[in-house]
């Protein structure tokens, strides 16, 4: 598996599916009803760097754009790689059907975790 869950208080129920080099996670879901979907992801990386240069999101195989955030070290200046950074990335508009959600690691970086929201249109 290119995933391997570490185990470190400073991550979500002490839980995280650790520093990814390169690699990607589908996520195939079923929506029965017209919605919008939007995901929190939890990243971090001790250097500065753009999230956007790390990891992109993809949406039935289509590249989703999202407002870039710069992940790195804690705000006193530590050299923190647990220092979580939040991104949200609005997918859209969703059709009824089976779809797949892709996050693709270019680079590495940790992640934490990620949640998924779908609300009725």
């Amino acid at each position: 598996s290119l995933i391997e869950e570490k185990k470190v208080d400073a991550t979500s129920g002490t839980g995280s599916l650790g520093h990814i080099v390169s690699g990607y996670i589908d996520i195939d879901f079923n929506v029965t009803f017209a919605s919008t979907l939007t995901m929190q992801g939890l990243f971090s990386k001790y250097e500065a760097h753009s999230l956007k240069d790390k990891v992109e999101f993809k949406l039935d195989g289509v590249v989703v754009d999202y407002d870039d955030i710069t992940l790195g070290r804690a705000e006193d200046g530590s050299n923190d790689w647990f220092n979580w950074k939040e991104a949200t990335i609005n997918f859209g508009d969703l059709a009824s059907g089976v779809h797949t959600l892709t996050i693709n690691f270019k680079q590495g970086c940790n992640f934490d975790c990620a949640t998924l929201e779908f609300a009725a249109k």
